[in-house]
């Protein structure tokens, strides 16, 4: 035992052989880090070319809804015109001019018949205008 070796800390020397006997590795505590996902890479800057198509689509979508709230409102337009004109035939079947004619009309006259009740009047022909 007259000489001295070096030894790393956690080794240890063997006296019976002399020889360096090194410990079994020590198992870590800590737990492994879980790998990251890789980052995605950078989204390519938009070119001239690709803006132009997203306006010219976004236009084209705005042009088809224009369109269909037209034809929308001319399908409600059409359907309260022929509810006007059912509305008002009904009023006109129902009212008939002065004159005496019988003609159904909206007014008291039909356009010209006033003048027909008057000249009536003053020719003296009354029972004919009542």
């Amino acid at each position: 035992m007259g000489r001295k070796k070096k030894v790393a800390q956690d080794e240890q020397v063997d006296d019976a052989s002399n020889a360096l006997v090194t410990p079994a590795p020590k198992a870590k505590a800590k737990a492994a880090k879980p790998k990251l996902a890789p980052k995605p890479a950078a989204p390519a800057k938009p070119t001239a070319e690709d803006k132009a198509a997203k306006l010219a689509e976004a236009k084209a979508t705005r042009d088809t809804a224009r369109a269909e709230r037209a034809v929308e409102r001319k399908a409600a337009l059409a359907e309260a015109h022929a509810e006007v004109r059912r509305l008002v035939a009904a009023e006109s079947a129902r009212r008939r001019c002065l004159c005496g004619c019988g003609t159904g009309t909206l007014a008291f006259f039909v356009p010209g018949h006033d003048a027909k009740l008057v000249s009536r009047l003053l020719n003296g022909d009354e029972a004919k205008a009542a």
